[in-house]
């Protein structure tokens, strides 16, 4: 059974793979970086690393929200077929839970009769009175794309001596 880390962008829930996700932080320490992509929030260090914090409602076309207290940076490791993954992190309003879909229930993106590209879509799921809708965090970018603000293939995500954290949640105080 697939598991979904699930998470808010302004007034929407959006879901995508927990196997990529591996950890989540507070939303602090980023560093603007001129000239890049209006998506892109800047670069933070995450204990000794550069990783890029993008703004993912940006990204897919939904209004950005403010930083606020519970805004925290998703960092994922993708693998673009560039040899070593690939760190970056979303930036995201709320984490709002980790929790194990029935792949029955996973329904395939709607045909919306517009000239609007699905390719990001996996699926949307029906969570009580509200549907979610599940995100391919690759397809949701050009693979050159993620290279260029990743670093990619130059820098690798992680260093062969650097042990990969577990996941982990913060509760505000």
């Amino acid at each position: 059974m697939p598991s979904f880390l699930f998470f808010r962008l302004g007034a929407d829930e959006l879901g995508i793979a927990q196997s990529s996700v591996r950890e989540i932080v507070r939303y602090s320490g980023v560093t603007a970086v001129p000239g890049s992509p209006p998506w892109l929030r800047g670069v933070f260090n995450l204990r000794g690393r550069v990783v890029p914090a993008i703004d993912f409602a940006a990204r897919l076309g939904l209004p950005s929200s403010p930083v606020g207290p519970r805004t925290c940076l998703v960092v994922l490791e993708v693998e673009l077929g560039a040899g070593a993954p690939v760190a970056l992190a979303l930036a995201v309003d709320a984490v709002t839970r980790i929790d194990d879909v029935e792949s029955s229930a996973i329904q395939p993106p709607p045909p919306l009769g517009l000239k609007v590209s699905l390719d990001h879509m996996t699926g949307v799921v029906r969570r009580e009175s509200a549907l979610i809708v599940l995100v391919d965090v690759v397809r949701a970018f050009a693979t050159g794309e993620l290279l260029a603000v990743s670093g990619a293939p130059d820098t690798p995500a992680v260093r062969p001596d650097t042990p990969v954290p577990g996941l982990f949640l913060f509760e505000d105080a």
